[in-house]
């Protein structure tokens, strides 16, 4: 998994809660490589028990699947966010439950996504397979040659309001979602260095592909090492973080 979201050995029983990932870059994943289960190109696992995850605003580009899977026993939004290229399947619900026993469906909601196909992908997928207590809103998705996708593989009884919401979050449109996070995603996006900026450029035109090694794309780059002192104030610690935040996001002249 590029990142995922897990409840392990919990030292109170609870589970790992209120995980948020935002405006990130999850690619990329190698498929046939050095995995000992053998093919291994994933996004993001969602682990059973682990509750109130929301993914926002991140682009998922050129993994065979879980982009993402929420298993039994979880919750969670995704909101906004651009699968691009996926192999097998884009956003996903179900799986096989950690431990024996009954367990709940996923309980999530699904709100201003876009899935685009790529070269590689399964000419049945949809926007969601599997099965889940979801609620599905505003999601597109198009084939290899432009048709609409439907919203579900296998037709299933949906919510008609999100079973979880983080509180403040709103869904904007998925033509939104795919100028945000062509604009906004990953971690510098104010200047991004050559592997992001191909990502992007090539989930966002159809050319996303698998790959099982990273040589197949120009190898590890040679990045000099980098340093920067900093003044840390006494007071007004958030408004000066903010302010680091909006130039890596937007640039040095964003106010």
């Amino acid at each position: 998994e590029g990142i995922s979201a897990s409840t392990y050995k919990s030292p109170d029983g609870r589970p790992a809660r209120r995980i948020f990932i935002r405006d990130c870059l999850i690619a990329e994943g190698l498929c046939n490589s050095s995995h000992a289960k053998g093919e291994h190109s994933k996004g993001t696992l969602v682990f059973d028990g682990t509750q109130h995850v929301a993914i926002t605003g991140s682009l998922y580009a050129s993994n065979t699947e879980r982009n993402p899977l929420f298993k039994p026993d979880t919750s969670g939004v995704m909101v906004n966010c651009v699968i691009a290229g996926a192999g097998q399947r884009s956003i996903h619900g179900g799986g096989i439950p950690d431990q024996a026993g009954p367990h709940a469906l996923a309980k999530i909601a699904v709100a201003g996504n876009v899935v685009l196909f790529g070269r590689h992908t399964k000419r049945s997928s949809a926007i969601f397979e599997g099965e889940a207590d979801g609620y599905f809103a505003n999601n597109e998705g198009y084939d290899w040659f432009g048709k609409p996708l439907p919203v579900l593989r296998k037709p299933f009884e949906t919510l008609p309001a999100p079973p979880v919401w983080p509180q403040g979050l709103e869904a904007a449109s998925p033509a939104a979602a795919m100028w945000r996070v062509t604009r906004f995603a990953g971690a510098r996006p104010a200047l991004r260095d050559s592997i992001d900026s191909r990502i992007v450029a090539e989930a966002m035109t159809g050319q996303s592909r698998m790959i099982d090694s990273q040589e197949e794309v120009g190898g590890y780059p040679d990045l000099k090492a980098t340093s920067r002192a900093q003044d840390v104030p006494d007071t007004g610690r958030r408004e000066w973080l903010e302010t680091l935040a909006r130039e890596v996001t937007l640039g040095e002249d964003s106010e």
